[in-house]
């Protein structure tokens, strides 16, 4: 099996992809240099460390490709999730935003993502979890789609 570093498997990915890895969880914190730059994996480790960390991706079918124990997004483009979520809750798909994916969480082994619903009387309520198309859906509310955390947001 070929072996490469996390950043040559990394630079692989096209960039049309848009892939941030924005928490990577999948690889060694403490020694995250070695880690990600200096230690040979293979293309499934790569996945794998992957599927551990907190993503963010223009097309989320690529996901399909980055799979992890049969794990996807179901091969649903942005626009059938949103359109899902909008039927499902009443919201306008422009005030809803997807964010970061795990494939397989650590606590379980559902595709999961993340969900921000613009609605300033919601803010104060927590996290809920839903599932639509088969996906775990980790929903929050938000004032605005300014907060650092959702820039990069699709």
């Amino acid at each position: 099996m070929e072996r490469k570093t996390s950043k040559e498997w990394y630079d692989l990915i096209p960039d049309e992809y848009g892939l941030k890895i924005l928490d990577p969880d999948g690889w060694d914190r403490e020694n995250f240099q070695i880690s990600f730059y200096e230690e040979l994996i293979t293309r499934e480790e790569f996945k794998n460390r992957i599927s551990l960390s907190t993503i963010q991706c223009k097309k989320i079918n690529f996901l399909d490709d980055v799979t992890y124990k049969g794990s996807s997004l179901n091969g649903h483009t942005i626009e059938d999730i949103k359109a899902e979520i909008s039927k499902s809750t009443g919201y306008d798909p422009s005030n809803i935003r997807l964010f970061g994916s795990r494939i397989t969480g650590g606590w379980n082994d559902h595709s999961d993502l993340d969900v921000a619903i613009m609605d300033e009387n919601k803010v104060h309520l927590g996290l809920s979890s839903v599932n639509y198309l088969g996906l775990n859906c980790e929903i929050r509310f938000v004032e605005d789609f300014e907060v650092s955390w959702l820039r990069d947001s699709v």
